[in-house]
């Protein structure tokens, strides 16, 4: 559905990425765990790196559909169907 809502490929791809990030988070609010500090670095670095990559990517390789205009209330349905997706996704990895 979120693909459906005008969301480019890098942000998409971005927000898959950072399921690191929501997995840690909820780990720490939903289920207590306390984890080092090491751990969060890690994951900020991987998270930053794939950023980086999906970005660079996405300048030299333009899409056709960067030409268009995206509606912004459909773009941050998108974001937040992405956001939603994403969370789901973590909160089911815990309670599993």
């Amino acid at each position: 559905m979120a693909l459906d809502c005008d969301i480019p490929m890098p942000l998409h791809m971005i927000f898959k990425s950072v399921s690191l990030v929501a997995n840690l988070l909820l780990g720490c609010i939903v289920m207590k765990r306390s984890y080092p500090v090491s751990k969060f670095v890690a994951v900020v670095f991987v998270s930053l790196g794939i950023f980086i990559s999906t970005i660079a990517t996405s300048v030299f390789h333009p899409d056709a559909d960067t030409s268009e205009e995206r509606s912004i209330p459909t773009l941050l349905l998108g974001i937040f169907l992405l956001t939603y997706a994403l969370m789901m996704s973590a909160r089911l990895g815990i309670f599993q």
